[in-house]
């Protein structure tokens, strides 16, 4: 059985915004029905759980987040792959599937490369609680069967496909049809195919507050190239550049988090660029080697000659890591849970090339009433990913991240906010503070 486990450019000022690739956008973003470059980014909002999932201290937050697992053959046992322990992010988009259009609120999750629906076939309780995907009702649906010759897992021979997420279990079968992305009135179609779940456990199913998940991570996580939507997306030519980028909101902005398709919004940068190449191609995740983390801007020395391996994923709202890591972290920020050493907190950074991106005690510790509560986490990955370290909801909150897959290249820069009413620094002053050159 397989199992699917779902810098070129220097800061001349921290703080000067650029476009490090010199690209002017034009209007005239098209539908993918008229076969024409796009020269517009496309923007999708993205909605975020309510607010009192977080501040309700005696919330059950269930683990996450999607990996799935193949079966063997037709005759076998499906068995689930391995999931990652930690908690699920909690901001989606909308899209839509099929003709007539069928809406469906996802995740978008860049460490995984598959989309993920509800089937109308599914009668489960966990998946009640959803939009479901009816096959039946759409004209450009196709049955998909995989070919061992074009499958990155040949050993699938009935498009039947068992899933891991959280403490839960599902299973589906594959299916090809038109996936849109929609941002305000723009649309952008491709022919994608995707996995419609047909039976899905109860827990943690029915907390999630939408109907899927949307992959966008590299082409090796992807049942096959049909699956990957990115991949779909550039191969027909229908954005102007073959990138993405994030921007989440933080609790005191005023905009929605959003992700932009075919480019990114340069007001949303509060420095130059820093790109980094990515590392590795066979995981499927956007991932980029680490000199260090840091305390205070000095190295704890973890990562080795080598560095460490890290991926940047919205599919997860921690810093996770290996135990031995998230460990020394945590015995270093030493977090008491009564809050008593709350002001005192040291800054945790990550060591990439000659920079350091600085997370404050606020990115990193959540005050839920008087509790006091760390946002890192162990997170024992499946073995062919190695020691890898994933920087989530606190890491891309604070930093724009950009996933450019012509250059396989991830660009990281300071994410402009609205002013925090509550704060003792403007935005510019924390940001000269947390973004770092060392010398």
């Amino acid at each position: 059985m397989n199992t699917i486990l779902i810098v070129a450019v220097c800061f001349s000022t921290a703080f000067q915004v650029a476009d490090a690739l010199g690209v002017r956008h034009q209007d005239g973003l098209v539908s993918a029905s008229k076969k024409q470059l796009s020269h517009e980014i496309l923007r999708m909002k993205l909605k975020r759980r309510s607010r009192a999932w977080h501040i309700d201290e005696h919330a059950t937050m269930p683990l996450s987040f999607v990996q799935t697992g193949s079966t063997a053959g037709p005759n076998e046992e499906s068995k689930p792959g391995s999931a990652l322990a930690s908690p699920p992010i909690d901001i989606f988009g909308q899209i839509t599937v099929g003709s007539p259009p069928q809406e469906f609120n996802v995740a978008i999750d860049t460490a995984s490369s598959n989309l993920l629906l509800v089937s109308s076939e599914c009668r489960d309780v966990g998946c009640l609680a959803h939009k479901s995907y009816s096959m039946g009702d759409s004209r450009t649906a196709e049955s998909l069967n995989f070919n061992s010759s074009t499958s990155t897992f040949p050993d699938l021979y009935n498009a039947h496909v068992s899933i891991l997420i959280s403490t839960g279990t599902a299973s589906g079968n594959a299916v090809m049809d038109d996936v849109c992305l929609r941002g305000g009135k723009n649309v952008i179609c491709t022919k994608t195919a995707f996995i419609q779940m047909t039976q899905m456990s109860q827990e943690p199913f029915n907390v999630f507050p939408y109907d899927g998940i949307l992959g966008v991570g590299m082409p090796a996580g992807s049942l096959d190239k049909r699956f990957n939507f990115m991949g779909n997306l550039g191969g027909a030519g229908l954005l102007e550049r073959n990138r993405f980028a994030v921007w989440l909101a933080m609790d005191h902005d005023t905009d929605e988090s959003e992700i932009t398709f075919g480019g990114f919004d340069e007001t949303r940068l509060g420095s130059e660029i820093l790109w980094l190449p990515t590392s590795r191609a066979d995981t499927g995740m956007w991932q980029a080697v680490l000199t260090d983390v840091t305390k205070n801007n000095i190295g704890l020395g973890n990562c080795g000659q080598d560095g460490c391996q890290v991926a940047f994923d919205t599919g997860t709202s921690v810093i996770g890591g290996p135990e031995h890591l998230i460990t020394a972290i945590l015995r270093e920020v030493d977090v008491q849970e009564d809050c008593s050493n709350y002001d005192t907190l040291p800054l945790i950074g990550f060591h990439f090339r000659m920079f350091v991106f600085n997370l404050d005690k606020t990115d990193y510790v959540k005050r839920v009433g008087s509790k006091c509560v760390h946002q890192f986490l162990a997170i024992d990955l499946d073995p062919s990913k190695g020691s890898l370290v994933l920087l989530g909801d606190p890491f891309m909150k604070r930093y724009f991240t950009i996933f450019d897959r012509d250059t396989l290249k991830i660009g990281l820069a300071w994410a402009v906010h609205a002013e925090d009413p509550d704060a003792k620094e403007s935005n510019f002053e924390k940001g000269f503070r947390l973004l770092r050159q060392l010398s």
